[in-house]
């Protein structure tokens, strides 16, 4: 070890990520809070173009402005259908909400979400956990499993939702909520925007993997 390298500080912080569709934390992190997927209404083009974990215990400033018009948020719920299988067929997630929780490493200042992978890049990296890329559905028309109804075209985030999601029962399953809708992901294999062919990606026969690091 260099003189340099010596003297510095050892790193004492912590950085943070949320765990999509878990109500608890992996065992090398801590809880910071507990809550509810939440993102823009359907029905609007307007809003956020993010997710945000919604805390389960709300607090408002009384001093907070009071208005007509407010962008509104609403809850997550998942679309996967047939395609449940993702999930290993423990529960059936269908409309029912998605739980997150936001958890605290210590002593690991980077943290990394790799889409279409299902290890870290390497040893020196702690897996937090690992599933599959979601994100609302981007057509309207219909697939092996069902209809997709896609009432807005605004441009939402990827999240890795946990392989082994848990769900919040939604009282209205059955009927459609035009809330945040969340769907597998898959490469785009053929036609326009296709990608490279040298990509070994399957296309719509298999959901794309991912995994949360940290270091």
């Amino acid at each position: 070890m260099s003189r340099l390298a010596a003297s510095l500080p050892i790193y004492s912080g912590s950085s943070t990520f949320i765990r999509w569709g878990r109500t608890s934390c992996p065992a090398s992190s801590d809880l910071l809070y507990k809550g509810s997927m939440a993102g823009p209404d359907l029905r609007s083009s307007g809003g956020g173009s993010n997710y945000l974990c919604l805390p389960d215990d709300p607090s408002y400033d009384p001093q907070a402005p009071k208005g007509a018009v407010y962008s509104f948020l609403s809850s997550a719920q998942y679309e996967v259908r047939k395609s449940s299988y993702i999930f290993g067929k423990r529960i059936s997630t269908v409309e029912h909400y998605v739980p997150c929780v936001t958890c605290e490493i210590q002593q690991r200042a980077s943290k990394i979400m790799i889409p279409a992978a299902t290890l870290c890049p390497s040893d020196d990296w702690v897996l937090e956990y690992k599933g599959y890329l979601m994100t609302s559905a981007t057509h309207v028309g219909s697939n092996d499993d069902s209809v997709i109804i896609k009432g807005k075209h605004s441009r939402d985030s990827y999240v890795c939702v946990d392989g082994k999601a848990e769900a919040i029962p939604s009282p209205a399953v059955g009927d459609w909520i035009q809330g945040v809708t969340l769907y597998a992901v898959s490469a785009s294999c053929t036609g326009p925007g296709a990608l490279k062919s040298s990509h070994p990606y399957r296309g719509a026969t298999a959901a794309l993997s991912c995994v949360v690091c940290s270091k």
